[in-house]
């Protein structure tokens, strides 16, 4: 479903560098936790495939809420904020 919501992403022009975005994205946040040590995230389309799935399952993008980067701003996150503000994500 990630990418599904990638690529129309891109294709409906509301971010037509959202494959790079999350390539440099991917690059800063490798977190540990269940959500990175999938191993999958070779690129920017998994990771952004992997957190879309973590954000639209529990709202949040951080695998691990109390971990020692707990307090900084996570890039995947605020991307998803405001896409669910437009009314495109929707969260449990």
């Amino acid at each position: 479903m990630g990418h599904y919501y990638q690529e129309k992403i891109k294709t409906t022009g509301i971010d037509r560098n959202v494959y790079s975005a999350f390539e440099t994205i991917r690059s800063k946040e490798k977190w540990s936790g269940p959500l990175y040590s999938s191993n999958r995230q070779t690129n920017g389309a998994e990771f952004f495939a992997d957190a879309f799935s973590y954000y639209v399952t529990c709202g949040i993008v951080r695998a691990d809420p109390a971990g020692t980067d707990a307090k900084a701003t996570l890039q995947s996150q605020e991307y998803f904020d405001e896409l669910a503000a437009k009314g495109w994500l929707f969260t449990r």
